[in-house]
């Protein structure tokens, strides 16, 4: 989290992680979508990383420059309102450590996100897809924020589980992360369910309840955990994200001219120009 050191999380198919897909342990077949997923399947997978890091780059320095001050997520069962903090930066793709060197730190990587204002939540989500935490499914999750915190929960499947975690200490109800992924998400047209956070994460708009990003706001690296806390970051042991997008999210954001849809149908609109 300090952005110091350059590293990179993958994950590899093994029986377990097929089982827990399939229910069998067919790698074969789990290694054939995370291929596609990981553009593996490209004349030249390094080149397409870059390409799609670039892209990812250009959607952050175009939401930066609208200075935005809230995003809402609107869809079947969701309607919700996050407020982002002044001049927060985006982050997408690829990240430079100190040293001057690009690195991916995710593969596969299809969002772009932020920390926002953990005291500005309001509304309810119907998420779109499972969760799994601790290692178990949770299904049909809906959540109601007011004054930046959750403060309903409810499952058809695991809503204790959820519970339990948002108690886990006080930042743990709050927001750490808002992102946008839309269609050219290579999970999202896998169409499957990776029991995998890295994965799972990508395959539509996303928040996470827990832990903020540092990096999100201007010199925050250099900030004191308290410094950051009182600007509006977040400070949680856990970061658990939770997809809402889907065909139907409709994602507006506030600006000084007024409001801007971002993605709609899951198709990104913002020009990165």
């Amino acid at each position: 989290m300090s952005g110091r050191w350059r590293w990179t999380v993958a994950a590899v198919p093994n029986a377990h992680w097929a089982a827990q897909v399939y229910g069998e342990p067919d790698v074969d077949r789990l290694w054939d979508v995370v291929v596609q997923a990981m553009r593996l399947d490209e004349t030249d997978p390094v080149a397409a990383w870059r390409e799609r890091s670039a892209a990812l780059a250009a959607r952050c320095a175009a939401l930066d420059a609208m200075q935005i001050s809230e995003i809402r997520y609107v869809g079947e069962g969701t309607d919700l309102t996050v407020g982002l903090l002044p001049d927060c930066r985006w982050t997408g793709g690829s990240v430079v450590d100190p040293a001057g060197i690009t690195y991916l730190p995710n593969i596969p990587t299809e969002e772009v996100f932020t920390s926002p204002d953990r005291r500005r939540a309001d509304g309810v989500v119907r998420l779109t897809k499972p969760v799994v935490i601790g290692g178990q499914l949770v299904e049909g999750l809906r959540l109601t924020f007011a004054d930046g915190r959750i403060t309903e929960v409810s499952a058809t499947t695991g809503a204790d589980l959820v519970r339990s975690q948002l108690d886990t200490d006080p930042g743990a109800r709050s927001l750490g992360e808002v992102a946008l992924v839309d269609r050219e998400s290579r999970i999202a047209q896998a169409g499957l369910v990776f029991h995998n956070t890295l994965f799972d994460e990508n395959a539509g708009c996303h928040v996470a309840w827990g832990q903020s990003f540092p990096f999100a706001v201007e010199s925050g690296l250099q900030m004191t955990p308290e410094e950051r806390y009182a600007l509006g970051l977040n400070n949680s042991t856990v970061h658990t994200d939770v997809v809402l997008g889907g065909e139907d999210l409709t994602v507006t954001a506030t600006t000084p001219g007024g409001p801007v849809v971002l993605l709609r149908d899951d198709t990104w609109l913002l020009s990165a120009s």
